[in-house]
C-alpha cells in the first residue's frame, strides 16, 4: 500500500489517499511513457497527457539554459590567463556564443 498527496508516500500523511501497489506501478509505467501524474478532483492520482509549457515557463527555461552555458564556460578565462593565451583568438567561437547568450538573457529579462 502506498499513499498519494502531491507525490507518493510510504506512510499515510494528512490529506493523503491510499493506492494499491499495483496502481502505483501502473502510474509509474504511464509516467515512463510520457504521461504525468496529477491529482483528480477527489485527490486520487491519475495519468494525464503532458501539457505544453506556458510562454513564461519557456522563457524561464531558456534563461536557465543560457545561464548554465555561461557558468559551464567560465573556466576558459582563468585558463587562458594562466596559460598566457588570448581568449579572443583561442576560444573565439565560445566568446561569441557567450556574448550572444548574455544579449539573449537581457532580452528575455526585460
Amino acid at each position: 500500500m502506498k499513499y498519494w498527496k502531491d507525490g507518493f508516500h510510504q506512510k499515510s500523511i494528512e490529506g493523503s489517499v491510499p493506492i494499491t501497489d499495483e496502481y502505483w506501478e501502473e502510474l509509474l509505467q504511464g509516467q515512463m511513457t510520457g504521461k504525468r501524474i496529477i491529482s483528480n478532483s477527489e485527490g486520487y492520482p491519475i495519468l494525464a497527457d503532458q501539457r505544453e509549457p506556458t510562454p513564461e515557463e519557456q522563457r524561464l527555461k531558456e534563461i536557465a539554459t543560457l545561464k548554465k552555458y555561461l557558468s559551464d564556460t567560465d573556466y576558459i578565462y582563468p585558463k587562458c590567463l594562466e596559460l598566457g593565451l588570448d581568449v579572443d583568438i583561442e576560444y573565439a567561437d565560445v566568446v561569441s556564443q557567450r556574448k550572444s547568450a548574455r544579449t539573449r538573457i537581457q532580452e528575455l529579462e526585460e
